[in-house]
This record gives C-alpha cells, structure tokens and sequence, in this order.
C-alpha cells in the first residue's frame, strides 16, 4: 500500500475502538439514531473549525467515536508486518515523508480542539451524557498515546519522530482534560442529586457512587450515578 492512501486512511480516521458500552451510549443518548449518509457528513466536522457552541457536543463526539485506533493505520501496518521496518517500506522518504508530517499536525490540530471544546459539556443539561462523552474521549486518548509508543520507536526521521511526540502530547493532554471536567461534573452531580428527593434505591446508589468515587473508582461511581433515576 503506498503512502498516499495510507495518509488518507488517517484523514479518514475510521478504525476506532473505544470502549463498547460507553460508545453505545453516547451514540444513542447524544447522536440518536442516524443513518450511513448521516454519519460519514458528521465525520467531515473532525478536521473543520469549532465556531458555534450548538455543534460543539455533536463535534466531540463524532470526533471521540472514531478517533481511537484512527491514524494509527501506519501502527495497524506495522503490526501485520512485524519483521519488516518502516524505513524498509521506504515510508519516511522525501516528499512522502512531508505528507505523513503534515497529516500529523492536521491531526494534532484536531486533537486540540476537541481539547478546547470539552469544558463545553459542563454545560449539557443531561450530566450523564456529559459523563459517557468524557469517558470515551478519556478512554480514547489513552488508546491513543499506547499505540504513538511503538510508532516512535519506527520512526527514521527526525521529523517525523517530532511529529509524533508532538501528537503524542496532545493526546496527554488531551485525556487529562477529559478526566479534570470528568472530575468537575461528578462532584456537581453529587452537590446537586443532594439535595434532592431520591428513592430508597437511589439513595443507595449515591452513597455507593459516593464510596466509588473517594476510593478512585471513578467509572463505577459514573455508572451507578447513570442509574440514578431510572425505572
């Protein structure tokens, strides 16, 4: 496979695997149901500027669905060829080598904005949603910074090597912030659900999630505070 496609299958960002409950809900709770057609235009939203805050949550969240195996296709590749260097592939080389950095500060860019956009979700009038949306992106990004490890070891040029720590970063930073406004909502969800009126089985799932959250359990506590209120 030459470079040229390889770069588009990061452009493309379509081999994500975040965790399967989260993604069924958010998609479900936050994107509904939405056709093929639908889906592939929302994608085109990854790599365009976050101007209005109505689209932000939208944004984010097709851009955490497919983002975590994403650009790493180079990282697939490698693994099917185990054997074989990417230096040997002629991979990092000349003019191909500048499109493969230029897709990565493409990505970087993306990486950032969605940093930038998630202190939007504080706002959602639904908390649980905002929760699912940061455990995905949260989840994402780790998977994100796990494979950027073997890539750099791969890399031939400095360049190249440079973009990657860079993306790299990004991905750091951006998992923290999702776990900071993660940290951020669940304690407004207590102060909040407090200070309400909750039925026996509730109340017990607040104390639980309470229990969870103060001995670093955080996904747990996220869970039975998504079960709050339901029938």
């Amino acid at each position: 496979m030459g470079n040229t496609q390889l770069i588009k299958k990061i452009k493309k960002l379509r081999q994500i695997r975040p965790p399967r409950e989260w993604v069924n809900l958010t998609k479900k709770e936050i994107l509904g149901e939405i056709d093929e057609k639908r889906e592939n235009q929302l994608v085109g939203w990854l790599f365009t500027p976050i101007r209005k805050p109505a689209f932000v949550v939208r944004t984010i969240m097709v851009a955490v669905l497919i983002l975590a195996g994403s650009f790493f296709y180079l990282y697939y590749l490698n693994s099917q060829i185990p054997q074989i260097s990417f230096s040997n592939l002629n991979f990092f080389q000349n003019q191909e080598n500048e499109n493969l950095i230029a897709s990565l500060q493409e990505l970087e860019t993306s990486l950032n904005k969605i940093s930038f956009s998630l202190n939007n979700l504080k706002s959602l009038k639904d908390p649980k949603q905002a929760l699912a949306v940061t455990e995905v992106v949260r989840v994402t990004a780790n998977n994100g910074q796990n494979l950027l490890k073997g890539m750099k070891e791969k890399a031939s040029s400095k360049k190249v090597l440079t973009a990657l720590m860079e993306v790299e970063n990004s991905f750091q930073e951006l998992g923290e912030t999702s776990s900071n406004v993660q940290i951020e909502i669940i304690e407004s969800l207590f102060q909040d659900l407090a200070q309400r009126t909750l039925t026996k089985d509730d109340q017990n799932r607040l104390q639980k999630a309470k229990d969870c959250y103060n001995e670093g359990k955080i996904e747990q506590a996220m869970i039975l505070l998504m079960k709050i209120g339901e029938k």
